[in-house]
């Protein structure tokens, strides 16, 4: 019986396309690391360029616990949407073919509200992640990376991964959207997560102080939360930090001017 199951053409069909996707995510991700580890390069042997945003050196030992307990989580974010349509959720999603259907001013607006819902469930969930009841189950691999680098990235545990791919899961059942916006939002999920952990600043100085750059996340902001374990939740925007008071209080002090 689990013989015939497993060579079903159903099933071998799903195993495909969810071992392509795994290999997409993978190839994604090394893609992104591989562009903002160069830069990272550059910088950590040109110091004179730019300023690390912490003084002290990444360990050695780091970068390849880090790569080892990346696996998992790229995993998980391949599997995610195969296994979605195998289980047959897939015509529950709110997806349209032809951009021309909504026109072009929603296809831009829902990649807006995208990020809005990615900012939102990062926000949130990561809070909660950090209750002591929680933290070592979901969060403390990644905060084991007090310093971080690109491959800090996806340096956490397999239980977080599920928790972050939620979002992607909630915009799929709500939002209505073109393939084109979701291969563009996975693209910008993945840019500034990894510009998040850089440990340089790309911004300019100043940006906090800035009547828009205020309400923007930066490196350094998620820097203060890898360095102190507090403060500093939100994912591309500062909104919910600001609104709820998890704002690094020197955040503005360090880095307007």
């Amino acid at each position: 019986m689990l013989g015939h199951w497993s060579t079903s053409p159903q099933v071998q069909f799903w195993i495909s396309r969810a071992s392509a996707n795994i290999w997409r995510a993978a190839l994604y991700y090394l893609i992104v690391v591989a562009v903002f580890g160069a830069i990272w390069l550059w910088w950590h042997y040109r110091p004179g360029l730019r300023m690390r945003l912490q003084v002290r050196q990444v360990p050695a030992r780091q970068f390849g616990r880090e790569i080892l307990s990346s696996i998992g989580p790229v995993l998980v974010f391949g599997l995610v949407v195969p296994i979605l349509f195998a289980l047959g959720l897939g015509k529950h999603f709110r997806f349209y073919w032809n951009i021309s259907d909504r026109g072009w001013p929603y296809f831009f607006l829902s990649i807006v509200l995208l990020m809005l819902i990615q900012d939102t469930w990062f926000y949130w969930t990561h809070r909660l992640m950090h209750h002591r009841r929680l933290f070592r189950w979901f969060h403390r691999t990644h905060h084991r990376s007090t310093n971080p680098n690109p491959l800090t990235t996806y340096s956490m545990s397999v239980l977080e991964a599920i928790v972050l791919s939620g979002s992607s899961v909630i915009s799929l059942f709500i939002i209505p959207t073109t393939g084109a916006a979701l291969v563009i939002i996975g693209w910008l999920n993945l840019i500034y997560g990894v510009y998040g952990h850089l440990g340089y600043e790309l911004y300019p100085r100043a940006m906090a102080g800035h009547w828009l750059g205020r309400w923007i996340n930066t490196s350094m902001a998620h820097n203060v939360h890898h360095a102190t374990g507090r403060y500093n939740y939100g994912y591309y925007f500062l909104f919910w930090d600001r609104l709820m008071g998890t704002l690094d209080p020197d955040y503005e002090a360090k880095y307007s001017n």
